[in-house]
């Protein structure tokens, strides 16, 4: 069974995946845990716009 859908065309089959970072200006804490939360919401509803999953949000 696969563990993925690959999706195919005529010419091409592709996987696509997206791993998008963001930094924050300095390296001491800043974020607390309710603005995690709020980013995994609004992360996860731009990804159902797009027919995307969210897999993972952390910091």
């Amino acid at each position: 069974m696969q563990k993925y859908k690959i999706n195919r065309s005529r010419h091409a089959a592709f996987l696509l995946h997206v791993h998008l970072v963001f930094v924050t200006k300095y390296r001491k804490k800043v974020l607390s845990g309710l603005h995690y939360k709020a980013f995994h919401q609004y992360a996860g509803e731009v990804c159902r716009d797009f027919g995307a999953d969210l897999k993972e949000s952390n910091g």
